[in-house]
């Protein structure tokens, strides 16, 4: 979904720059919706960015992130509160 799955950095990071430059704040529940399913970190980490950059970084959020399984998850989370 948006491209913020991929394997590839460049291409998760121009995923990214697209949704904050269209600004399109209906795209959040799929955001929160792949935060949940997808086993990609890094895509978690974008997610989590996106979310905080569009105002719906929410309790909730925050806190599955900080029991996150992975250290770079948990550690953005900490950076973006």
């Amino acid at each position: 979904m948006y491209h913020l799955n991929h394997e590839n950095s460049w291409v998760r990071d121009t995923a990214q720059r697209l949704i904050i430059e269209s600004d399109t704040r209906d795209i959040v529940p799929g955001l929160k919706a792949l935060l949940e399913e997808t086993d990609n970190a890094k895509a978690r980490v974008h997610v989590l960015w996106l979310l905080g950059l569009l105002g719906h970084m929410g309790d909730e959020v925050l806190e599955a992130s900080f029991r996150d399984d992975h250290p770079e998850v948990r550690r953005n989370a900490v950076r973006i509160k």
